[in-house]
């Protein structure tokens, strides 16, 4: 798999726009970490209007709401976050133990999902004290990585928290994944050995979580999970689920822990309509 460099973790200040009144921007149903739909309901300075105007071509030129939702995977390297994204957090957790995490960011502007998965293993300085991600979310739970991912200049907006028997029901709802591997991929849960090939594979919800805390070690470990999340959003991310309404929404975040609420998801729906037909391209950051 392409490795994408120059990733940049420095926090940086929200432009601020004179002219313009705060606004309800980057707006996404998404599933965090191939797991639930995540709404963006946050105030920034940007111009909704201009937004509204300028990314729904593909709605008015004869195009289908199929084409216009399909073949959104880049393989560009851009930067993880750009200024006025917004940053979504996913944990999947086995009891205390930290099964994996994943941030998604939302960008209006560059018309952009870019999936960076956060391996168990990942390490920083919090309080004089060196620790990771996995001991941060035994002691502190969400908290505890929402603070550790600060201290590298990601700050999240909301959150999604689900143990791994939920991350199976609610994917399972959803259906099998296809992915494309970059290369064969061998792993062992237990007594058991998985293998697959290069090329596309289909994963059921059982598997996806498997690949997705096995299927690497190393530094490939966050190119895997990234691609792996990466592809669930993309085939979830689509005007037909959105049409489903509330009811779907609220089956997905039912058997999760989230600040999302379904009042967010009303305030933020033709937002996340737009976004939807804006055909963003969602990128794997490893």
């Amino acid at each position: 798999m392409k490795k994408y460099n120059g990733l940049d973790f420095t926090a940086a200040e929200k432009k601020k726009s004179g002219g313009f009144t705060a606004a309800l921007i980057a707006a996404g149903v998404l599933l965090l970490g191939a797991v639930s739909f995540l709404i963006l309901l946050a105030k920034n300075d940007f111009d909704t209007a201009k937004f509204f105007g300028a990314r729904l071509p593909e709605d008015t030129t004869g195009n289908t709401l199929e084409e216009a939702t399909s073949e959104k995977t880049s393989t560009a390297a851009p930067q993880f976050s750009d200024k006025n994204a917004v940053n979504f957090l996913f944990v999947c957790h086995d009891s205390s133990e930290l099964s994996f995490c994943t941030v998604i960011s939302v960008s209006v502007s560059e018309n952009c999902i870019k999936v960076k998965a956060v391996p168990a293993d990942t390490r920083t300085q919090l309080n004089g004290a060196e620790t990771t991600a996995s001991e941060v979310f035994r002691q502190k739970g969400i908290e505890g990585v929402k603070e550790l991912l600060e201290s590298k200049g990601i700050k999240t907006s909301k959150y999604v928290l689900c143990t791994e028997t939920a991350f199976k029901l609610t994917v399972g709802t959803l259906g099998a994944t296809v992915i494309e591997l970059p290369r064969d991929i061998a792993f062992s849960d237990g007594a058991v050995k998985y293998t697959f090939a290069a090329g596309k594979n289909t994963f059921t919800a059982d598997l996806l979580l498997k690949l997705i805390k096995y299927g690497s070690t190393g530094d490939e470990t966050s190119s895997v999970q990234a691609l792996a999340c990466s592809a669930v959003i993309s085939r979830n991310f689509t005007i037909e689920n959105f049409n489903k309404g509330s009811s779907f929404f609220s089956s997905l975040i039912n058997p999760v822990e989230t600040d999302i609420t379904a009042f967010d998801y009303s305030e933020a729906a033709e937002t996340i309509k737009a976004f939807i037909l804006a055909s963003p391209s969602i990128v794997p950051i490893g």
